[in-house]
C-alpha cells in the first residue's frame, strides 16, 4: 500500500448513522492524508486465578476520529453554488445559505445550536483499503498566512462500527471547485476598528462533541454524537504602532469588544469573506516579526446577545 494514494468523500446524511452513499464523482474532498484513531477502551477482568497473568481482556470501541486538512477554495463556479467543504461545515454545526440573486451570489456558513444537528458520511479509501466512518460532527480551525494557501484543520468523531474497514478496489475520483486556492493578501483585515498590518490569523471553532449513549443504542453503545457546546477563539500578530493608534493592553484591562474581518482571495468565485462581529482581546504579549515588534494578540469571540449564533460567519462568493 502506497502512502500517498489515499482519497476521502464526505456527504450530509439525510438520516444520522445512515450511510449516505457519497460517490467519488459528486462528493471527493481534496486533503491532506487523513488520520483515523478508535476510541475506545479495554475491559479488565480481576478474577482470581491459580498462576500468574491476566485474564485476557474485551475491547470495546465507541467512535472513530477522523482528522485531516484541506485548503480553502471556493466553488469555482457561481458563488450560490457551495464548496466541496460545505457538506463538513455542515456537520460542524454550522447553517449553509445559499443566495442565487444574480450579481450578489453567495454560500454562507453561520454556527446554530442544534442539539441534533447535521452530520456526514465519511469514506476513507486508504490505496486498497476503505474505512466508512457514519454520523460524523466535528470541529475545524482556519489558519491563514500571508502569501499563502489558507488551510481548515477538521476533526471528525463518528460511530464506531466493527465492520469499518474493508479491501475494495480504489476509485477514480472527480475533485470538484476552483483549480487553485486564493492566497491570503489584501485581505482588508480588521480588528476593533483597526486595520491592523498581521501575517497571520487563526481562528478556531472548538466544539465539544460528546456521545449519546444507550443500552438500546448501536452496537457500540453510541446513539450518536453531538455538539454539546462550542468556543470560539483565534489570534493575530499585529504589528505594533504607537498606542494612540493600536492599544491591545488598553483594550485588555477594558474587555475591549470589537469586529473582526478578513478577506481571503480576490477573484469571485474563489473568495473567502470571514466576519465575527463580537472578539475580546485576550492576554497580549510582544512577539518579534522579521525584525519588527508585533503584538502576540489571541482573542475569543461571542455571540451579541441580541442575536446568536454569530460568533463566525464564512461566506464564499
Amino acid at each position: 500500500m502506497l502512502e500517498n494514494k489515499a482519497i476521502m468523500l464526505a456527504k450530509i446524511e439525510g438520516t444520522y448513522g445512515t450511510d449516505a452513499a457519497p460517490t467519488p464523482t459528486a462528493n471527493a474532498i481534496l486533503c491532506s492524508a487523513p488520520q483515523i484513531e478508535i476510541i475506545g477502551k479495554a475491559i479488565t477482568r480481576n478474577q482470581v486465578i491459580p498462576y500468574y497473568g491476566a485474564l485476557a481482556k474485551i475491547n470495546i470501541g465507541e467512535g472513530i476520529k477522523v482528522s485531516f486538512e484541506v485548503e480553502v477554495r471556493g466553488a469555482g463556479a457561481v458563488p450560490s453554488t457551495p464548496p466541496r467543504i460545505g457538506a463538513l461545515l455542515r456537520a460542524c454545526n454550522f447553517t449553509e445559505t445559499i443566495d442565487a440573486t444574480p450579481g450578489a451570489e453567495f454560500s454562507k456558513y453561520d454556527p446554530n445550536s442544534l442539539e441534533n444537528g447535521e452530520s456526514v458520511t465519511i469514506y476513507f479509501y486508504r490505496d486498497g483499503v476503505l474505512h466508512k466512518v457514519l454520523g460524523c460532527v466535528g470541529a475545524f480551525k482556519l489558519s491563514a498566512k500571508l502569501n499563502e494557501q489558507a488551510k481548515i484543520a477538521f476533526t471528525f468523531t463518528g460511530l464506531y462500527a466493527g465492520t469499518h474497514a474493508s479491501d475494495t478496489a480504489f476509485p477514480s475520483p472527480t475533485f470538484g471547485d476552483a483549480v487553485l486556492p486564493p492566497i491570503f493578501r489584501q485581505a482588508a483585515f480588521s480588528i476593533i476598528g483597526y486595520s491592523a498590518d498581521i501575517e497571520k490569523l487563526t481562528l478556531d471553532v472548538a466544539n465539544d462533541v460528546k456521545p449519546k449513549k444507550s443500552v438500546n443504542g448501536t452496537a457500540s453503545g453510541v446513539s450518536r454524537y453531538f455538539v454539546a457546546n462550542r468556543a470560539v477563539k483565534g489570534d493575530c500578530d499585529p504589528a505594533a504602532v504607537a498606542l494612540a493608534t493600536f492599544n491591545p493592553w488598553a483594550q485588555f484591562d477594558a474587555s475591549t469588544a470589537g469586529a473582526l474581518s478578513a478577506t481571503i482571495g480576490s477573484a469571485a468565485q474563489n473568495r473567502l469573506i470571514v466576519t465575527m462581529p463580537n472578539v475580546i482581546p485576550d492576554t497580549p504579549k510582544y512577539a518579534t516579526r522579521e525584525g519588527i515588534v508585533a503584538y502576540g494578540y489571541p482573542f475569543t469571540a461571542h455571540p451579541t446577545m441580541t442575536t446568536g449564533n454569530n460568533e463566525l460567519s464564512l461566506k464564499f462568493n
